[in-house]
Parts: structure tokens; C-alpha cells; sequence
């Protein structure tokens, strides 16, 4: 019995390879790493608590990003790396919005290798490991972009 898989899976297939070793990658660094937040990290982890604990957003800039934590806090407790596993989504999402609009833009060969370059920036790379907004921002307004095409 073959089983026959179209070219469209393929890329789909290689995009999903793509966000499982940075997911690996991402959980083998935080059982690893156990520095503390930084001080705008730390800012962001202690605001997203607070919204946990009072129902109140006090001092959550972005309230989206808190808003998305709460339930890996709720899930995972309040330690930093439950709370840097909310990037996991973002990253994700970042890389079907970069894969997307290459797609519409050019073909799904271009959005693959974009996906692929997007994965490998240090920064997107490092984000992803950080309790910061900056990788959620990123993600959104790439999202953004696709649906404004």
C-alpha cells in the first residue's frame, strides 16, 4: 500500500520539522538555563501573575500577551518557564505567517526558504527563549501583513 503525498504536504510537513527542533531546541536550553529574567522579562512574568491572581491587568503592556500566559501559568504554575512556553505559539505562528506570505507572494518553494531563514535570525532565535513581547509583536504583525493581501 503507497501512500501518496502531494508537494503541498510536503512543505507542510517540513515546515511543522521546522517548529519541532526549535520546540526540542527551546526545551532542551530552559531545563538547562536557569538564569533569572531579565529586568523587562521579569516585568512582563510579574504582570502576567498579577493577572492570574486578581483578574486585574495592571500594568500588562501588552494585555494580549498576558492574556495568552494565563493559561500556562494556570497549567504549568508561575515559574519563568512556564510562562516562556506562551512564545511557542508565537513562534509558530510567525512561521506559518512567513510560509503564508511567501506563498502568496511568490510560490510555496519561497515561502518554505523564508520560513527556514525567518527560524534560523538570532533574534527570532533568542526571542523565543525570553519572556518578552517582542517575538508575540513580531508574529502578529506578520499575520497582519498576510491578511492584509
Amino acid at each position: 500500500m503507497h501512500i501518496k503525498i502531494n508537494v503541498r504536504d510536503k512543505h507542510l510537513f517540513l515546515l511543522l520539522g521546522i517548529f519541532l527542533y526549535h520546540l526540542i531546541n527551546n526545551l532542551i536550553v530552559l531545563r538547562i538555563d536557569k538564569t533569572p529574567l531579565c529586568a523587562d522579562a521579569s516585568g512582563y512574568h510579574w504582570g502576567s501573575v498579577l493577572f492570574v491572581r486578581s483578574g486585574l491587568l495592571q500594568g500588562a503592556r501588552p494585555p494580549l500577551f498576558s492574556l495568552v500566559t494565563a493559561p500556562f501559568i494556570l497549567l504549568f504554575g508561575e515559574g519563568q518557564d512556564a510562562v516562556v512556553m506562551v512564545n511557542f505559539i508565537f513562534l509558530f505562528l510567525l512561521l506559518v505567517s512567513v510560509y503564508w506570505l511567501g506563498s502568496l507572494l511568490f510560490s510555496k518553494q519561497t515561502g518554505l526558504f523564508a520560513a527556514l531563514i525567518v527560524s534560523g535570525y538570532p533574534i527570532i532565535f533568542g526571542q523565543s527563549r525570553m519572556y518578552m513581547p517582542d517575538l508575540a509583536l513580531t508574529s502578529l504583525v506578520t499575520l497582519s501583513f498576510v491578511f492584509l493581501l
